[in-house]
């Protein structure tokens, strides 16, 4: 059996690879229940409004408009935080491989800086 020696960089983004996937996982189902939950309301409120005598035409489009306004803000959040997952995730794949590739040889140091002496004043005194 070969061991190969892992660098602390490459396990590292490893793990934050497999924290990224379990936190998109977690929102995935989070969202699924929060969508069908909102969805529910959304239903509930409609049939509300369409069975409510009191409330003019107007206030049963609002209500309409409103439904679907929430339902594409849901849309929008989903995609911009699915978006930013896998951003995240190819960030953290992108380091991975370059912590697990072998380091470049370092560039040679430039010289140090060497100063001239400074004349200094000698005090004369008597």
């Amino acid at each position: 059996m070969v061991k190969t020696k892992v660098s602390a960089a490459s396990r590292a983004a490893k793990l934050a690879g497999k924290v990224v996937d379990l936190e998109k996982k977690a929102f995935d189902r989070t969202a699924k229940v929060v969508g069908k939950y909102q969805q529910r309301t959304d239903k509930l409120i409609q049939d509300l409004a369409d069975h409510a005598k009191w409330l003019p035409k107007e206030g049963k489009e609002v209500v309409a408009e409103w439904i679907k306004t929430a339902k594409r803000s849901r849309a929008d959040i989903r995609r911009t935080v699915d978006v930013s997952f896998d951003q995240m995730g190819e960030f953290c794949k992108r380091m991975e491989a370059s912590a697990s590739r072998p380091a470049k040889e370092a560039k040679k140091p430039a010289p140090p800086h060497k100063r001239k002496p400074v004349k200094r004043a000698v005090a004369i005194t008597s």
